[in-house]
């Protein structure tokens, strides 16, 4: 029987003969990014709906689960710059 120099397990490696345990290196988190497809689109009911497309990184093998929400900035919407001015509240 030959000596043992490390134990192997699921989370890491333990060397025998210096009694350092070193966990494995967690693999790096998925980056989530998404694009204004085509930029072009409306609010309104009938109007053009806008486009985005989502892309990964990561393990495409996994299952991941993405959550994302729209928020709107009264600075950003078009009713509100060219009816308010700067420094002014709504009437």
């Amino acid at each position: 029987m030959r000596d043992v120099e490390y134990l192997r397990f699921d989370n890491g490696t333990y060397n025998v003969a210096t009694h350092v345990f070193t966990p494995n290196t967690p693999p790096p988190l998925p980056l989530v990014s998404v694009i204004a497809t085509d930029g072009v689109g409306t609010e309104a009911v009938d109007g053009t709906d806008f486009t985005f497309t989502f892309s990964r990184t990561g393990d495409l093998s996994q299952a991941l689960t993405v959550k994302s929400s729209r928020r709107r900035s009264t600075a950003q919407h078009p009713a509100w710059t060219s009816r308010h001015r700067p420094g002014r509240s709504p009437s």
